[in-house]
């Protein structure tokens, strides 16, 4: 059963600001440079048939490239956090799409996604790191501002049944060339 979500990977010079990032706070799973990405919906563990339904939805999406641009860092979890990420601001168009993606999932006989959509980078996920400790690591790079770039491709991506389920490998591949 593979265990599957969609999203945008990261460019090559988002990814360096990110890496660069990655020091200084105890107990933190840094990311790994091949595994950043904009998650747009988790779907989780799937048989086969449904799998191929997805990717088969998916092929049908159009839509434009689409605007990343990272607005600051922040932490999932307040008192007991979870992971670190870059914001992505929410541009219109990538709203859209993840509205379609998120309707072609349903069409495929998922059910709908619970959590609101917060587009996102994990740059890092914590153990039993301090909240203290994690407001002054963000406080410390806050200000760093990260590249943005564009979406071309969404991508279908498996990942391991492990904690963190990296490393994750893309299993397809949608253009965005309009729509």
């Amino acid at each position: 059963m593979p265990r599957l979500f969609v999203g945008f990977p990261v460019a090559d010079e988002t990814v360096e600001a990110m890496v660069g990032l990655q020091s200084g706070l105890e107990n933190a799973r840094w990311v790994a440079r091949n595994d950043f990405h904009v998650t747009l919906r988790f779907i989780g563990n799937v048989d086969g048939d449904v799998a191929a339904d997805i990717d088969e939805a998916l092929a049908e999406i159009t839509a434009s490239p689409v605007s990343i641009q990272p607005t600051g860092l922040g932490a999932f979890g307040k008192d007991k956090p979870r992971s670190i990420h870059a914001m992505v601001a929410h541009d219109p168009a990538l709203m859209t799409l993840q509205s379609r993606i998120e309707r072609a999932i349903q069409e495929s006989g998922l059910a709908p996604e619970r959590r609101k959509f917060q587009p996102h980078i994990t740059i890092a996920r914590l153990g039993r790191t301090p909240a203290l400790s994690v407001t002054e690591w963000l406080s410390d790079r806050g200000g760093d501002a990260l590249p943005g770039y564009t979406a071309h491709t969404i991508a279908l991506y498996s990942a391991n049944s492990s904690r963190g389920g990296g490393p994750y490998r893309i299993e397809a591949t949608v253009p965005l060339i309009g729509g």
